[in-house]
């Protein structure tokens, strides 16, 4: 496995990485219709490209892809939110790579490309069960939850968070 920066060769595998990891894990979460409306919009070409374009430009977004051979099997994204706070706001695998120690391999990877580095947050629907075990097993406790409307879908995210001293 090799996990680096996003390239622009990678955009198509991205979008099929989402649409795959979107449906299997939010398919008892959210109806169908929502999950595709938020890809459509959040997964396409134009708006991956200013991601990647975005990433070429500024230090304080981190996008990598993680790479079997050729084919792209997940990505991660963190976003810097204030001096030394970052959100992790991706992280996805391929269902047939999770549970495998990759997702705590890019995780990782990317904490460690980020200085300085002192508060991590993700936001992770309560019912994701697997990514709750996820970001318990990386050392996150949740701080908050709040009551979010996806796509008409009214849910509930947890704001889960690790520091450092």
């Amino acid at each position: 496995m090799n996990i680096r920066p996003i390239a622009d060769a990678d955009l198509l595998e991205v979008q099929r990485v989402a649409q795959v990891t979107w449906l299997h894990t939010y398919k008892e979460i959210y109806p169908e219709k929502a999950i595709l409306a938020f890809l459509s919009q959040a997964y396409s070409l134009d708006r991956l490209r200013d991601l990647l374009r975005t990433d070429s430009n500024k230090l304080r977004r981190l996008f990598y892809v993680v790479a079997d051979e050729d084919c792209i099997v997940g990505y991660g994204e963190l976003v810097e939110r204030g001096y030394a706070e970052y959100e992790l706001t991706r992280i996805y695998l391929l269902p047939a790579f999770q549970g495998k120690g990759i997702g705590k391999r890019l995780l990782n990877q990317l904490i460690n490309d980020v200085f300085p580095l002192c508060r991590l947050i993700a936001w992770v629907e309560k019912e994701n069960g697997g990514g709750r075990s996820f970001y318990e097993s990386m050392q996150f406790h949740v701080e908050e939850e709040i009551e979010d409307n996806f796509f008409g879908t009214v849910t509930h995210l947890l704001k889960y968070v690790r520091d450092w001293e």
